[in-house]
């Protein structure tokens, strides 16, 4: 089962990913990081993880 996140999970998830790298999150990393999250929250399939990390990856290529 998958929910939708809110900002304050998008800022947890942020602090443990920067927990696991040992760094901060550079300011485009977070910028992008909302971006997705208001992106994926505007679709139908709502803010999830999986609809979020399709947003990053789309912006990636």
């Amino acid at each position: 089962m998958t929910g939708n996140l809110d900002l304050d999970d998008v800022v947890a998830l942020s602090r443990i990913v920067e927990h696991l790298s040992g760094s901060a999150l550079a300011p485009q990393q977070s910028s992008a990081l909302r971006t997705a999250y208001r992106h994926a929250a505007d679709s139908p399939a709502g803010a999830t993880l999986p609809a979020i990390a399709a947003v990053l990856a789309k912006a990636a290529m």
